[in-house]
């Protein structure tokens, strides 16, 4: 067992090196050192420096300075960490706790400024798609590693993967990746016994934040997960944390516009390469959001043939309801019995009338079903941004039709 000396340390010594990175990659943006610039200056008075000039250089300069006097700070509270025997193990990790709040305190004002400034350079909504925003991506990459091993998360993905799913702002700093999974996990939980024997199925796995949350519950071999984006899959796939359980990463190689766009195979028409009868427990989060119905069809029925009889089925959903005001299901457009926030990017967000679930559930054959609804909305109780849908695969002695229908060629991966 490490001692917690010892792993505060560690944390320290770790925060010291990405300090040290972050510090002279500004170093090199900054216009000029901070000693010879006048303090007291508020970050948010930078913007105007961008008016009337080159945008990307611009803006580099307008944040450097003021981002580099935090990470001296953050490099002197962390080295002093590191090298000061004298202080108890308690009392270092309740200083980096400290020192990596302030840090992350700052660093969410810091991050709501470069958005707004970006959004003012560029028009409209920005994501980290931009390759125009790459080095404010690249900035806080650095601050939300000294954060992540301050705390002791430095075994979650980095910034830069984390937001590939999650957006700018709520992933920095790794809280939400943390607390998320640990909702997930405690939702699975109330629906299924998780054991060293369970197989699990994450489709939509991303970068792993549920394997990580069920890392301690799961035997080896217990997770594999599926998803369409590159980049989050090689991380997970070649994090040693995750191969040291046998935990699986696969490619659903799925058309999508953002991160698949070379498939040719659309979701209505998916088979995912896995055996019939296979898992315990399949998951969905932030998948069906996606889907238009036709399309959440078929990955039911995908879903149904990998299921063990009594596995369960847990997916999460936005529910169209006649109370949807104030939120942004009061603007959809219906498509089939689908309803889309956009008719151009239809499936950006989709939503169903419950019964709608309900009847694609019922033809496919689960039964069991129950709904939990988000607090995402008025009265919702489950702590999700979604709303989350359970059922059951029923023993059916020779299956149903969709059972067998879909279950032709099957190869594992």
């Amino acid at each position: 067992m490490v001692h917690p000396g010892d792993a505060a340390r560690g944390y320290a010594t770790g925060a010291t090196a990405h300090c040290a990175r972050l510090r002279a990659h500004l170093v090199s943006l900054a216009p000029h050192p901070p000693s010879c610039r006048s303090t007291g200056t508020p970050l948010e008075e930078n913007a105007t420096v961008i008016h009337g000039s080159e945008p990307s250089q611009t803006a580099k300069r307008a944040t450097s300075s003021e981002l580099l006097e935090l990470a001296n700070e953050a490099l002197n509270v962390s080295a002093e960490r590191q090298t000061a025997p004298s202080l108890q193990p308690s009392d270092i990790m309740i200083k980096c706790k400290r020192v990596s709040l302030r840090i992350s305190r700052v660093g969410q004002e810091v991050i709501l400024f470069l958005r707004d400034l970006a959004k003012k350079m560029y028009g409209g909504n920005v994501s980290w798609r931009d390759p125009r925003i790459a080095f404010i991506i690249e900035i806080l990459g650095h601050f939300d590693k000294i954060i992540c091993v301050l705390t002791g998360r430095a075994k979650i993905p980095p910034y830069a993967i984390r937001i590939r799913s999650n957006g700018i702002v709520n992933e920095f700093g790794g809280q939400k990746f943390i607390t998320t999974g640990k909702l997930f996990r405690l939702l699975i939980c109330r629906h299924v016994v998780v054991s060293s024997e369970t197989k699990l199925l994450d489709i939509g796995c991303s970068c792993g934040r549920l394997a990580y949350a069920l890392y301690d519950d799961l035997g080896v071999g217990g997770y594999t997960g599926f998803d369409i984006d590159n980049k989050s899959l090689e991380w997970a796939s070649e994090n040693r944390y995750f191969a040291d359980r046998g935990f699986e990463f696969h490619k659903a190689d799925v058309y999508s516009d953002i991160y698949n766009p070379n498939s040719q195979v659309q979701a209505s028409d998916y088979t995912f390469p896995m055996s019939d009868s296979r898992f315990d427990v399949v998951v969905m989060y932030s998948v069906a959001t996606h889907l238009l119905e036709e399309e959440l069809r078929r990955y039911l029925q995908e879903i149904y043939r990998m299921l063990k009889p009594e596995g369960r089925v847990i997916f999460s959903v936005f529910f169209k309801t006649t109370n949807d005001s104030g939120t942004f299901l009061d603007n959809t457009v219906q498509l089939g019995k689908s309803f889309v926030y956009s008719l151009d990017s239809p499936r950006k967000a989709v939503a169903f009338e419950e019964i709608t679930v309900r009847e694609l559930l019922d033809a496919t054959g689960f039964d069991n079903v129950s709904v939990e609804i988000g607090t995402w909305r008025s009265g919702g109780i489950n702590g999700f941004d979604q709303d989350f849908v359970v059922a059951r695969k029923p023993y059916r002695q020779g299956g149903l039709p969709s059972d067998r229908a879909c279950s032709e060629n099957q190869q594992e991966p």
